[in-house]
């Protein structure tokens, strides 16, 4: 019902949606760019409702619900290296890694947010996401904490950073390729990763079911900020390949091009 209205009815970001797919998938027929469009609204519906469950489940069943196939590595990272940056991008249900301070009390972990405008949901957004004890931090003041973090002792910390977003300028942006596409991308992420030497790792979200994901995590090694950020991006477009209604399609991910 609620997948009828938001695509009929509302017709939420349809156009935008159905831009898009087109760009991303130039050569795919019409047939198959409708069942991704389909299934991105269906996995829309889905992400909300699950997001929502997050409010009032178990720490038991939320592991259940997201889990982490490989989070050994964080720690090996975090107990060899120290301090670190997790990057991942709008895809999957991104709401669940908030549940990560469930499967390690090694390090702390925290998420990088920029505040929304309308105070209701901004508090609605902090009680889901950091109902598991993940920290959350505004993202005008990450470079401040990840220089603290550096010179602090004590449990190591991670950083988790959703960094797919369109910039709000072209303008003295960098640019990577996405889908064939030149595509400008936030890069302040990984000029801090360089500068402080951190590790980072890209966390591929997979999922399996209803309520069902799993996270698997990948260092990413680079020489320069651009090699970083086209590694990243390149992850996350080999991900969105393998399961496209996963990805947020409403997002103007093109609106500067070149």
């Amino acid at each position: 019902m609620l997948y009828f209205l938001l695509r009929y009815i509302i017709r939420y970001r349809r156009k935008v949606v159905r831009s898009n797919l087109r760009l991303a998938f130039p050569d795919t027929d019409d047939k198959t760019l409708e069942r991704y469009e389909k299934d991105f609204y269906h996995h829309f519906v889905d992400m909300a409702k699950e997001s929502i469950a997050m409010t009032f489940v178990s720490k038991k069943r939320m592991r259940k619900m997201f889990t982490f196939a490989n989070i050994d590595l964080v720690d090996t990272i975090a107990r060899e290296r120290g301090n670190q940056i997790n990057v991942f991008g709008h895809y999957g249900n991104w709401d669940f890694v908030g549940s990560a301070p469930l499967w390690t009390h090694d390090f702390y972990t925290s998420a990088i947010y920029k505040k929304l405008h309308n105070n209701f949901f901004n508090k609605l957004f902090i009680k889901i996401r950091g109902r598991f004890g993940i920290l959350l931090i505004e993202h005008h003041d990450v470079a401040r904490k990840i220089l603290m973090a550096k010179h602090n002792e004590g449990k190591p910390h991670l950083f988790s950073f959703i960094t797919d977003q369109s910039p709000k300028s072209d303008k003295n942006c960098d640019w990577v390729k996405f889908f064939g596409i030149d595509t400008p991308a936030i890069g302040a992420w990984a000029s801090l990763a360089l500068k402080t030497n951190m590790p980072v790792t890209y966390l591929h979200i997979r999922k399996d079911g209803w309520m069902r994901y799993t996270g698997i995590i990948e260092e990413i090694k680079a020489h320069d900020r651009q090699e970083l950020l086209q590694k990243y991006f390149s992850l996350l477009e080999e991900d969105i390949r393998k399961q496209p209604g996963l990805y947020l399609w409403s997002h103007k991910r093109w609106k500067f091009r070149r």
